[in-house]
C-alpha cells in the first residue's frame, strides 16, 4: 500500500508524463505541419525574352497585387528570367504564372499549318526550357548545346499552372491557328500535366490597367487572397469570349481538356482544385532546397517528388534520344 509521499511522486511523474507526451505530440504535428506547407510559393515569369512591354508591365501588376495580398513569390521579369533560374523557381511552386512568347523550332510560319514539337518557354539567356516528350528540358539537346539535361517540372502536388499570352498552348500562335490543334495543345503541355498539375491558357490579359482583373487568374486575383476560387467558380466570372466550356471535354492521347469555340482559353486537370492556395497555405521559397536538387542532376529521387510522378515518366532511352537530337539538329539547320 502506498503512503501520501508516494501517492505523491507518482502523481507527479505521471503529470510529467503527460507534459512530455503532449510535446512529443505538438512537436510532430508541427513538423507534419512544416512538411506541408514547406517550399511552397508562387512564381510569377515575365516577358522573359524582353520584348513585350505591354506584357512586361501586367506582369508587375500581377506581382504587385499578389504580394499586397500576402503571398510569397519568386518574381522573375525580363533580364532575370534565366533558364536556370526559372527551373530552380518551379522546386516546390504551389502555382507558376508565366507570361509571354511560346516558341518553336521555326517549324510552323504563322501560316495555319502543321505545328510541330518541341516547343519552348524561351528565356533571357536563349537555351529556352523545351518540351522533351512528357518531360521539359532546360536548353536543346542539339549535340550538347546549351543542354543541362531533362526533368519533371519539380512543383508541388496539385500546383496550378498559368500560361498567359503563350503561343501553342492553345493552339493559337499570334494570330494564326494551327491546322493540328489538339496534338499541338498535347505535345506543349503534357510535361506540366505529368507532374500533376493544373494547367490554364488564355490570350487574354488578366490585369488591366486601373485594377480591373478578368480571366480565371483575374478573378481569382480580384478575390483579394481571401478564399481560394476553384476554376469552375472563377471560369464563370469571366468575360464570355474567354470562358471555358466546362461542360464537355475533348481529348487526345488521353489527355483530357477544356476549351471553348475559338480555342482562346484551355484548362486541364481538376476543375474544382483552386486557382491559387490561399497565402496563409503558402511559406518562403527555400532556394537551399532548389539549389540541392538542381545541382544533383534533378533526380525525382528528390522529396518533392510523390509516387504518381514517379510512376508517370517515361523511361529515358540514349539510342532513341541520340536519334532525336540528329533529327532536331537537321530540322533546326533547315529553317534557319
Amino acid at each position: 500500500m502506498l503512503n501520501n509521499h508516494s501517492i505523491m511522486q507518482n502523481i507527479i511523474k505521471n503529470k510529467n508524463l503527460t507534459r512530455n507526451s503532449l510535446i512529443i505530440i505538438i512537436f510532430i504535428f508541427i513538423i507534419f505541419s512544416t512538411i506541408s506547407s514547406v517550399n511552397a510559393h508562387i512564381l510569377i515569369v515575365g516577358d522573359s525574352s524582353n520584348d513585350l512591354p505591354e506584357i512586361r508591365q501586367e506582369t508587375i501588376r500581377v506581382y504587385k497585387k499578389l504580394v499586397s495580398d500576402g503571398y510569397p513569390v519568386v518574381f522573375l521579369l525580363g533580364e532575370n528570367a534565366t533558364a536556370e533560374n526559372i527551373v530552380k523557381g518551379m522546386y516546390g511552386a504551389d502555382a507558376m504564372i508565366f507570361l509571354g512568347h511560346g516558341s518553336d523550332l521555326g517549324y510552323y510560319n504563322n501560316d495555319s499549318g502543321i505545328s510541330k514539337a518541341p516547343y519552348a518557354l524561351p528565356t533571357i539567356d536563349d537555351f529556352g526550357i523545351w518540351t522533351s516528350k512528357n518531360k521539359l528540358s532546360e536548353g536543346l539537346n542539339l549535340f550538347g548545346f546549351g543542354y543541362k539535361g531533362k526533368f519533371i517540372p519539380p512543383f508541388k502536388k496539385g500546383a496550378s499552372v498559368l500560361f498567359i499570352h503563350t503561343c501553342f498552348t492553345t493552339g493559337w500562335v499570334q494570330e494564326t491557328f494551327v491546322s493540328n490543334p489538339d496534338e499541338t495543345i498535347y505535345n506543349f503541355n503534357i510535361p506540366y500535366v505529368n507532374s500533376g498539375a493544373n494547367v490554364y491558357s488564355s490570350g487574354y490579359f488578366q490585369s488591366y490597367e486601373g485594377g480591373y482583373f478578368d480571366g480565371v487568374l483575374g478573378k481569382e486575383l480580384a478575390n483579394g487572397g481571401k478564399k481560394s476560387l476553384t476554376f469552375r467558380e472563377a471560369n464563370k466570372l469571366v468575360y464570355s469570349n474567354d470562358k471555358v466550356d466546362t461542360s464537355q471535354y475533348k481529348e487526345y492521347n488521353n489527355m483530357t481538356y477544356y476549351t471553348n469555340n475559338n480555342y482562346s482559353s484551355l484548362f486541364i486537370g481538376n476543375l474544382d482544385s483552386n486557382v491559387l492556395p490561399s497565402p496563409s497555405e503558402c511559406s518562403e521559397y527555400d532556394f537551399k532546397a532548389a539549389n540541392s536538387w538542381y545541382n544533383s542532376g534533378k533526380s525525382t529521387d528528390d522529396p518533392i517528388y510523390d509516387e504518381f510522378v514517379k510512376q508517370n515518366t517515361i523511361s529515358d532511352n540514349p539510342f532513341e534520344d541520340f536519334i532525336d537530337s540528329i533529327s532536331l539538329f537537321f530540322e533546326f539547320f533547315t529553317n534557319e
